[in-house]
């Protein structure tokens, strides 16, 4: 992994949405979620100068669920998401995601759910 994140950075790579996410994802599951945080915020402020809405309303309900799990209010974050989706030509599918965030579920797929796996 860090490796691959090395190549981004010594040649200067355009980061989309899968090196952000592989990124943060591991430094959470390495003990290290304050610094995903850090990461998912910095993805946030790359996308709002791209201008995606899509790339922006993926970033804050990936963000929205990491700070979910780490019980972190999230009132003014899920305000801030509702209104990027809303901009949305097609906002369905995120809103049904907020609307699970909001429910308390803060994973994208059930079986990330921590005690889901068998090995667990």
């Amino acid at each position: 992994f860090a490796q691959g994140m090395e190549e981004y950075r010594r040649y200067n790579i355009p980061r989309w949405l899968e090196p952000y996410d592989a990124e943060a994802e591991y430094l959470e599951l390495e003990g290290q979620p304050e610094v995903a945080v850090v990461v998912r915020n910095r993805q946030l402020e790359a996308f709002q100068e791209y201008g995606s809405l899509w790339y922006l309303a993926h970033t804050h309900v990936q963000r929205l669920r990491l700070l979910g799990r780490l019980g972190v209010p999230l009132e003014d974050d899920l305000a801030l998401a509702r209104s990027i989706i809303a901009e949305m030509k097609i906002p369905t599918e995120y809103e049904r995601q907020i609307q699970r965030i909001e429910a308390g579920d803060y994973y994208e797929f059930d079986w990330q759910k921590p005690g889901t796996l068998p090995s667990e």
